[in-house]
């Protein structure tokens, strides 16, 4: 509440609220509540009828005019598809000893990746068949290029790798992560999760061998981002909204 009630007060004209107010009701009345999720991945409760809009992942579509970096392209087209490790925003504890170990893995499972280093620490830029390396890249438009999506699990980058239709193994660090990673593993689209403190060049090397040669992993990730394509949560979510107003007035 330090941050959060000088931010009503000061920015949105709003008196400050206590720990043990219900952030659910405003008056007395139940207030609308916005998840950027989709129902094939955690199943709206009919309880919510009329008070929850959950119709879906809110995707910008920006592949759409994004065009990637030429050394990008020219690695897709030297050989089959990658894999993809990406970190995001999670700063690695030892980043040059895991992309020892990614590299290690990727030779023994002759596989290819690219790694995107984003604030993981990771900083290696040498050029080799088996391993491209880039700052970032438009998950949307990489992930359905790849034969799978290695990843810490937060709700965004979770959600791109479900509409690729690509298997995954979840890396989770903090906050939700775990929560994606254990729900992936159940819904059947992920290989067991590996945490940071358990990363080997053994457990990544097993966690590859079966992420890509299980079909059934494939199989349900396919299927289950055939019904996340279908889906239109931003359109859904502001008719949401629009109906909200109305009722409020």
């Amino acid at each position: 509440m330090k941050i959060i009630n000088p931010w009503r007060e000061q920015v949105l004209g709003l008196p400050g609220r206590s720990v043990w107010s219900n952030d659910l009701k405003v008056n007395g009345r139940e207030i609308p509540v916005l998840y950027g999720c989709s129902p094939t991945v955690i199943p709206y409760d009919p309880r919510w009828k009329g008070r929850v809009s959950m119709a879906g992942f809110w995707f910008l579509n920006e592949e759409e005019t994004w065009q990637p970096p030429e050394g990008l392209a020219d690695f897709l087209h030297q050989g089959p598809a990658p894999l993809v490790f990406s970190f995001s925003s999670m700063p690695l504890k030892q980043p040059a000893l895991a992309e020892e170990m990614i590299a290690e893995a990727l030779r023994r499972t002759e596989r290819r990746a690219v790694l995107i280093t984003g604030w993981s620490g990771m900083k290696n830029r040498e050029v080799n068949e088996r391993l491209h390396v880039i700052d970032s890249v438009l998950h949307s438009w990489l992930f359905p290029r790849s034969a799978g999506v290695i990843h810490h699990g937060g709700a965004g980058t979770t959600a791109e790798a479900l509409r690729s239709g690509k298997p995954m193994l979840v890396c989770p660090f903090t906050g939700d992560q775990p929560f994606w990673a254990k729900r992936m593993r159940e819904m059947g689209v992920s290989v067991q999760p590996l945490r940071e403190k358990e990363m080997t060049v053994e457990a990544f090397t097993q966690r590859i061998r079966e992420l890509t040669a299980d079909e059934a992993l494939s199989h349900k990730a396919q299927a289950l981002a055939q019904s996340i394509q279908q889906e239109n949560g931003p359109e859904e979510t502001v008719r949401f909204i629009h109906k909200q107003l109305e009722q409020w007035g």
